[in-house]
């Protein structure tokens, strides 16, 4: 019965999302999407600059089309557009950083609810630039992005510092003991 019921909804799932006013495109989303790719291949190094592509003449083609478009509605989309891959490299290899920083904390420290924080931050800011553009623009997405990479550095910096001087105390314990 399980395996015919998602049989007969996946069929048929045009029809369950139509029922609540959706569509399989985001609300035109995705089409949206593939015009704004093309548009990041036309500069994939640098991208358009920062707030450069929307009041370019190259949007004009898509506001032709999509009059509702003012950002890519894709914050990775949107920062692949102004920054190019080169701003997107570098943007992800921070966010990696800070995801390992989050991981190794929940690994190592997690005994109370609030040390898994900064990995749900993390995976909230993810899931939220699927469908609109919050990365570069200033909101409660990227306060919460920046508020949580620093707390992870400082709290990392203050481990680090902890076993440094840890180490020191140990080695010079061993010098006067011998």
């Amino acid at each position: 019965l399980l395996i015919i019921g998602l049989m007969l909804l996946i069929n048929n799932i045009d029809t369950v999302v139509g029922t609540s006013g959706k569509d399989l495109t985001f609300n035109g989303r995705s089409d949206l999407w593939e015009l704004v790719m093309s548009k990041i291949w036309e500069r994939p190094w640098l991208g358009y600059g920062f707030s450069g592509f929307w009041t370019s003449t190259s949007a004009s083609n898509l506001r032709a089309t999509y009059d509702w478009a003012s950002n890519a509605h894709n914050g990775f989309l949107e920062l692949l557009l102004e920054l190019g891959f080169l701003g997107f490299l570098t943007f992800a290899a921070g966010f990696f950083r800070f995801f390992v920083m989050a991981l190794t904390r929940i690994i190592s420290v997690a005994k109370k609810p609030e040390d898994y924080w900064p990995m749900q931050m993390l995976i909230i800011i993810v899931i939220v630039n699927f469908s609109e553009a919050r990365l570069l623009t200033p909101s409660w997405n990227w306060l919460m992005y920046v508020t949580t990479s620093l707390s992870l550095t400082l709290e990392y910096e203050r481990n680090h510092k902890n076993i440094l001087v840890n180490n020191y105390e140990v080695k010079k314990n061993e010098s006067f003991t011998s």
